[in-house]
């Protein structure tokens, strides 16, 4: 894994997990670095970062012949920004070649998620990056039983996004353009809705500076209980012969720690920083010379 900014920005953060007994979760889909170009992601071991307690990606429900397209690592990445803010990225990415129903999860460290969710009034947060190249079938969860495949999340369907809970979808929804890339945030929130149901919020290229307070674009109420024994993994579902891309996977207890970001400079600030780098030698060799 190349060693970076990034790099030393997810040790702290591991480093924060630790401490606060935080959990937090991630995967970048680094090809090259974690993973290898054009090869099956369940084929392949390691990868990511944070509280995944060794995990790979397993193939949960799908064909396993060598003709059926699966879920691969590819070189091309996905990007977001958002004002002057720019979401932390790697290079590389998870495509998904048109082909039959295919569903992978990856397990979590149970034993930081349990510790981080027993207390009722706690958030989970999520956010991935997410292009589609026709109108497709996907679902995503970020959190799910290893019994039942449902838990809070998002679905595609006809370009269609609904947030998507144990079962059912969201009354609303927001239409995506095929082609183009989106970042998808999601909060579950406990016990705060209808009845003391639990509120998933879902919002389409939200700012990465500012944690949401309003409603998502899309919400959706349910009971679903976080510290439940049987919750235990992430699913990527894709059910139809359209293709994807997903990018950036975070997972955690907190807004910062599934929206990491870097702004880049106004041309103004640029400028002003040459300037000063400028006057600063012209100073130097005025005084050597002295």
């Amino acid at each position: 894994m190349k060693i970076s900014n990034y790099a030393l920005g997810i040790s702290l953060t591991v480093f924060a997990t630790a401490a606060n007994a935080q959990f937090a979760i991630y995967d970048g889909f680094e090809t090259p670095g974690d993973y290898t170009a054009d090869t099956n992601v369940t084929t392949q071991t390691g990868g990511g970062s944070g509280d995944w307690g060794g995990s790979s990606w397993t193939l949960v429900t799908g064909s396993t012949g060598t003709s059926d397209p699966k879920f691969n690592t590819v070189t091309s990445s996905l990007n977001y920004s958002s004002g002057g803010n720019s979401l932390v990225t790697t290079p590389g990415s998870l495509y998904k070649a048109p082909g039959a129903n295919r569903i992978i999860g990856r397990d979590f460290d149970k034993t930081i998620y349990d510790s981080t969710f027993s207390n009722s009034s706690t958030e989970l947060w999520f956010s991935v990056v997410f292009a589609m190249e026709a109108t497709t079938d996907v679902f995503f969860r970020a959190v799910s039983r290893d019994t039942v495949i449902n838990g809070p999340g998002f679905s595609v369907t006809d370009g269609s996004l609904q947030a998507v809970f144990n079962s059912g979808t969201s009354t609303g929804s927001v239409s995506l353009t095929q082609g183009e890339t989106y970042f998808i945030l999601g909060r579950l929130q406990q016990g705060v809705g209808t009845n003391g149901d639990d509120v998933l919020d879902i919002w389409v290229n939200p700012d990465l500076a500012i944690a949401p307070i309003a409603s998502g674009d899309l919400s959706r109420e349910q009971n679903f209980n976080l510290t439940e024994a049987a919750i235990s993994r992430s699913i990527i579902q894709s059910r139809n012969n359209d293709s994807l891309n997903i990018d950036e996977f975070r997972m955690g207890s907190t807004f910062d720690s599934v929206t990491p970001f870097t702004t880049v400079p106004e041309p103004t600030t640029f400028a002003l920083i040459t300037g000063m780098f400028m006057l600063t030698g012209a100073l130097v060799i005025r005084h050597r010379r002295g």
